[in-house]
């Protein structure tokens, strides 16, 4: 079905496949035959070795530019927030990392700026759990949601540097002091395992997996450079799949698959070369994107010698292993790639204000939105997913 949706999208040819032989740890790099470089990878003396396995590259030489496969209901099937009789059931307009998701049973928690929010399947709000503050069921602000096995909810927190648990009815169960480094955005397993950049005895930027107590269960070595010293900061992803990561980084249109002891087994690579621009275009864009501040973006743009756009801008990747990658431009459509890394899938989400509507988490048969209203309220919108 993968392949016949692919065919029928005029725009996209059917990926080429390669195979490489397996890749030694410790290396300072890794290249493949097709010119990619892959990240370091550097595992704990206690972790597998690898096996003779391959790792597989699929180029696609082309990216789809019209809607063909996976796609959202026109309509949603419930919408949250909004401006409220109880304003209890209203969100935070503010909150940068408000997002929602569906637990087993068909009610819905969202994680509002300073409380958890528990719905029933057609919206009705059922409990606020958690309120502003420092204390053991408190939040001075939310940064991460995540749904574990059994619906057991894990909340990483901003600024007070936590981690708390809670039960899928919003009872309060107990918090951890959060593991040293940075923890990574999107990066916890339904184990409970999170991803922390730095904090251990290897560099600032080495990729670790935690449980919620702080007890390392793997290294990721130096997965991948963070784009810092560049007008175009960006975090790189590293994304939980069933059996391991997805992991990502915006210098380029390309992802790799990682098992749980980041070993990889996959690299998907997509759409043409980006641009290199000159000193004198590169210098025009980061003055653009600091007006206020000419003098910074020259320093940004001097200390960024790559000289190109980001080749995404956003990412995310579903309970099924579906990764979704967000064009850096207009019209910010998303393109789906199966675990196999087959495009399966272009999703627009059909509004004049596409650039201000978010995809902020997409389930294994929905997707929430959040969007905008006219008087600064934030909605959620549930879509169902097709085909599921």
């Amino acid at each position: 079905m993968h392949r016949s949706a692919l065919t029928r999208c005029d725009d996209e040819v059917a990926p080429r496949r390669r195979e490489t032989p397996s890749l030694r740890l410790g290396l300072v790099g890794v290249l493949l035959t097709t010119g990619l470089s892959l990240p370091v990878i550097a595992l704990d003396a206690q972790s597998p070795r690898p096996s003779a396995a391959t790792v597989q590259t699929i180029e696609h030489r082309l990216l789809p530019t019209r809607p063909f496969g996976v796609h959202l209901s026109d309509k949603p099937y419930v919408t949250l927030g909004g401006l409220l009789d109880d304003e209890r059931a209203e969100f935070d307009s503010r909150h940068f990392f408000l997002t929602a998701a569906q637990l087993s049973d068909g009610r819905i928690v969202v994680m509002d700026r300073t409380a958890l929010k528990f719905f029933d399947a057609r919206g009705v709000l059922l409990r606020v759990a958690g309120r502003l503050g420092s204390g053991p069921s408190e939040f001075r602000e939310t940064r991460d949601l995540c749904v574990l096995r059994g619906d057991t909810i894990l909340v990483v927190h901003g600024g007070d540097g936590r981690l708390s648990i809670w039960t899928s009815a919003g009872v309060f169960v107990r918090a951890y002091q959060r593991p040293p480094g940075f923890t990574v955005f999107d990066a916890c397993h339904n184990d409970g395992t999170i991803v922390v950049r730095g904090g251990g005895q290897r560099g600032a930027n080495e990729y670790r997996t935690l449980r919620p107590d702080g007890t390392e269960v793997a290294s990721l070595g130096r997965v991948v450079e963070p784009r810092y010293n560049s007008p175009f900061m960006t975090e790189p992803y590293v994304l939980p799949t069933a059996s391991g990561y997805v992991v990502a980084d915006a210098r380029q249109y390309a992802f790799w698959f990682v098992n749980r002891f980041g070993t990889p087994t996959r690299v998907v690579r997509a759409g043409p070369t980006l641009k290199r621009l000159s000193e004198a275009e590169w210098l025009a864009v980061a003055q653009r994107v600091f007006p206020q501040s000419p003098e910074a973006g020259r320093r940004l743009a001097e200390g960024d010698t790559l000289r190109t756009m980001p080749a995404f801008s956003a990412m995310r990747a579903d309970p099924l292993g579906r990764v979704w990658i967000r064009d850096q431009q207009p019209p910010h459509g998303w393109n789906v790639f199966d675990p196999s890394g087959a495009i399966i899938g272009r999703v627009l989400l059909r509004s004049m204000f596409e650039s201000m509507r978010e995809l902020v988490r997409v389930g294994a048969d929905y997707a929430v939105v959040r969007r905008p209203g006219p008087d600064g309220e934030v909605y959620l919108d549930f879509h169902r997913m097709y085909p599921k």
